[in-house]
C-alpha cells in the first residue's frame, strides 16, 4: 500500500465545500469535525490548539 496521500486527501474546508471538490469515485470521503464545544465536553485534556484550523 502507498504511503502517499491521494489528490486531496487532508484538504480542510466546510463539508459543503468538500462535498463540491470531491467527483464520484475519488475514493475521498467528506467528513464532520466534531465542535470544538463537544470536544471540550466530551475529551479530557482537549485543547483546540492540537487540531487543524
Amino acid at each position: 500500500m502507498s504511503s502517499s496521500l491521494l489528490p486531496g486527501e487532508g484538504a480542510v474546508g466546510s463539508y459543503g465545500d468538500l462535498l463540491k471538490r470531491g467527483r464520484r469515485g475519488d475514493n475521498l470521503t467528506p467528513h464532520h469535525i466534531p465542535s470544538n464545544a463537544f470536544m471540550l465536553f466530551k475529551v479530557p485534556g482537549y485543547t483546540k490548539d492540537k487540531g487543524l484550523k
